[in-house]
């Protein structure tokens, strides 16, 4: 898997591809998350390298 060069990496849900808008994550409250819809552990290293992207530029 190639390294995250971006703080939006791609994931899917039912085969359906998307962007996670890993810089909007903090303005969301987390009383306003529903419930989980999917499992993305498969997508973990690429949240956690969108997140280092996100706060450290590398």
């Amino acid at each position: 898997m190639p390294a995250t060069t971006s703080a939006r990496p791609s994931i899917a849900l039912e085969g359906q591809a998307l962007a996670l808008l890993t810089p909007q994550l903090a303005g969301i409250p987390i009383q306003e998350l529903g419930k989980p819809v999917a499992d993305w552990t498969t997508y973990r290293d690429r949240i956690i390298a969108a997140l280092d992207f996100l706060f450290t530029g590398i």
